[in-house]
């Protein structure tokens, strides 16, 4: 599109192209001045939100007086295209100085920070949220031998203000480039304040300071991931040795936004600390952020949409998108207690089954074991009264003076006294009582059952090993004298 525009302007040539229309060159006929012109892409144009959002650019950037916010000098209508001029800059975007010279010194990062923070402070005091800040949307001048840096864009701007009511976002539309958003603008929520660009600001900070971007990924799905979901690494994964950074950027771009910094001017002179080797590095500025778990919605848009949806092909665009959205779950967290749930309860059926197995089979020794006393006992018993009645017959018929010569020990050797009347000398013993009235019983001789233990009269094959004992009255048990 080349000639006169509104009657004022002469376009010149075309500067670039972005989501919402291309930027010209253009001579003020009546000032002989050159200026900077952005015409509205026409199939914008033609929605009544488009032309809204165009006017609403102009009204933000006009409404802030800032040396760091571009100046907007005229803002109209021609035929069906709506156009703003702007004032005319010489020198690049941050962008190209990033693809240029990769890196940035962590001073001269510091300085257009800095600039960038008093622009989107201002902003944010008029109740304006930018929602697109990044390094294509920073240019960088030279003026009186210092760089300056002047924040552009503010066509997709959040505005509360009463002079910009009615042009709140809705619940469920994403807008902004994906690189540089943050995880509450990425879901698209509508209660998106100041802190949104704080999160953005902390990223542009980080890819100057290490050349690389914090949050990329090969499809947006995993871009979308990276942001919202998956461990962020730190600065210092990438090579960056500046003692404190790690933890200023783990506040700047926390998860939470209440975990942020309060403003942009004191997240600027935190930033500032670092540089100047003020951070203390035993005390980070924020505790290590927890991982969050995306939205349904939003993991369901990771999968589904590419990397690009722009109209125009253009690859510095903002991005807008649909999707019904709720609060976040953690269904990731519910599936893996379930799995632990379950392995739990088959380790736990395992185990009872094997111990019952055990047991059984305890019982089942226990069973036999007390059979065969119990029949070694019944035996032992039989026996046991088969030799009592056999000696007791034996000793009835025998003479006592026989097992008189055979004591058991020494000491009952000398016990016993030698007697004229010796062929006697068993029956002559004194018989005792165990109770007051109960039958006495006689002094014998007995061995011990090597099989069972038990006391016995002493037969005829036993009388090595006899030894006194007497009958119990009550029992009739045998026991030692």
């Amino acid at each position: 599109m080349q000639g006169i525009l509104a009657g004022r302007y002469r376009l010149d040539r075309q500067l670039g192209k972005g989501g919402m229309g291309s930027v010209w060159l253009a001579e003020h006929l009546a000032l002989n001045s050159w200026v900077a012109i952005k015409l509205m892409d026409p199939s914008i144009a033609a929605t009544a939100e488009g032309a809204e959002r165009f006017k609403r650019e102009a009204q933000a950037a006009a409404s802030l007086r800032s040396q760091h916010v571009v100046q907007v000098l005229d803002y109209g209508v021609h035929e069906t295209t709506p156009f703003l001029v702007m004032e005319l800059l010489q020198g690049q975007s941050l962008a190209d100085c990033l693809e240029r010279e990769k890196r940035l010194t962590p001073e001269r990062t510091l300085a257009i920070i800095t600039q960038v923070a008093r622009a989107i402070g201002r902003a944010h005091a008029a109740g304006i949220v930018h929602r697109d800040l990044k390094p294509d949307n920073i240019f960088l001048l030279r003026e009186d031998d210092q760089e300056l840096a002047k924040v552009l864009d503010f066509g997709i701007a959040k505005t509360t203000g009463a002079r910009f009511g009615g042009m709140e976002t809705r619940t469920g539309v994403t807008m902004g480039t994906p690189y540089y958003m943050s995880p509450e603008q990425v879901e698209g929520k509508k209660a998106l304040d100041h802190r949104s660009d704080l999160w953005s600001l902390a990223v542009i900070t980080c890819e100057c300071m290490t050349g690389v971007r914090p949050f990329d990924g090969e499809t947006f799905g995993e871009l979308l991931l990276n942001i919202c979901a998956r461990p962020v690494l730190p600065p210092s994964s990438q090579g960056l040795q500046l003692p404190g950074f790690d933890q200023w950027f783990a506040k700047a771009a926390n998860r939470d936004p209440a975990q942020r910094f309060n403003s942009a001017q004191e997240m600027a002179a935190a930033l500032a600390d670092v540089v100047a080797g003020r951070a203390r590095i035993g005390a980070p500025l924020s505790a290590p952020q927890p991982t969050q778990a995306m939205s349904p919605q939003t993991a369901a848009l990771a999968g589904a949409i590419p990397a690009r949806t722009v109209s125009d092909g253009s690859t510095a665009d903002a991005l807008e998108v649909r999707v019904p959205m709720q609060q976040s779950r953690v269904w990731p967290a519910v599936l893996g207690g379930l799995v632990l749930l379950v392995i739990g309860l088959g380790v736990w059926l395992q185990f009872g089954r094997a111990k019952s197995e055990h047991a059984q089979a305890d019982s089942a020794k226990l069973a036999a074991s007390a059979a065969s006393a119990s029949a070694a006992v019944t035996v032992g018993t039989a026996a046991s009264s088969a030799l009592s009645a056999s000696s007791a017959a034996e000793i009835g018929s025998k003479p006592a003076s026989k097992t008189a010569h055979f004591p058991l020990s020494v000491a009952e050797a000398r016990e016993a006294k030698p007697s004229s009347a010796a062929p006697t000398a068993r029956a002559a013993a004194v018989p005792s009582s165990a109770n007051a009235g109960a039958a006495q019983s006689k002094t014998e001789r007995c061995y011990a059952d090597p099989f069972t233990g038990q006391i016995r009269v002493a037969g005829a094959g036993h009388t090595a090993d006899s030894f006194a004992c007497r009958q119990n009255a009550f029992t009739g048990a045998y026991q030692r004298q």
